[in-house]
């Protein structure tokens, strides 16, 4: 519930601390990641909203009067997606073009009710963020087989903005040498890979 307080104060994106970024996001109009694109299966572990917008009110409220301190996600992604299904939202994906050449809403400024409705956003594509399934995001943990070749790096996720790797579901997971996590975290994380003991003692290739 904190993360949606503090975008509908200041505005602004927010992304969870288990989500590595691999672009820049610049310009964007107001979205919420999808997980699930078939269904529509929001996750706000990844949104970006202006300040006061009318459906992160909506979704505290929703939560407020629903909350569910038992079941994993059931006060995000979930409580999220009723909600927008609720207000006859769109949950059609929206890809990144539509995302970054959007002329509206690029500003976090306080709104009035009557500029904006709940539903002014855009359910953005799962591939921009959680292209990996988070029953499968244990295997990015995993290390390459024996003689297997690694794409380049620049390759593995070409239409994402950043990966979400479930930090709920891989916790207990260790970073093997060559993974994707490895990899990934030494190209865009650099500064912690130096400073993780284990991390800096693994060689890896970025190119290869």
């Amino acid at each position: 519930m904190s993360r949606v307080a503090l975008v509908y104060k200041f505005g602004g994106l927010y992304s969870d601390m288990d989500v590595i970024a691999l672009r820049p996001l610049v310009g964007a109009t107001n979205f919420i990641a999808l997980q699930d694109d078939e269904i529509g299966y929001l996750n706000p572990a990844i949104h970006r909203m202006r300040r006061h917008h009318p459906m992160l009110l909506r979704i505290m409220k929703h939560v407020a009067a629903n909350y569910n301190g038992q079941t994993w996600a059931a006060n995000g992604p979930t409580a999220t997606s009723d909600l927008a299904r609720l207000l006859g939202c769109d949950l059609k994906p929206v890809g990144l073009d539509r995302l970054l050449n959007a002329t509206h809403n690029q500003t976090s400024q306080p709104i009035t009710p009557h500029q904006t409705e709940e539903c002014d956003w855009v359910a953005l594509w799962s591939n921009a963020f959680m292209a990996v399934n988070f029953r499968a995001a244990y295997k990015l943990f995993l290390g390459p087989e024996k003689n297997e070749t690694s794409p380049p790096i620049q390759t593995l996720y070409p239409d994402s903005l950043g990966l979400h790797f479930y930090n709920y579901m891989t916790r207990d997971k260790e970073v093997q040498s060559g993974s994707h996590m490895h990899r990934l975290a030494s190209e865009f994380c650099p500064v912690v890979v130096k400073k993780h003991p284990l991390l800096a003692s693994m060689n890896v290739s970025i190119s290869s």
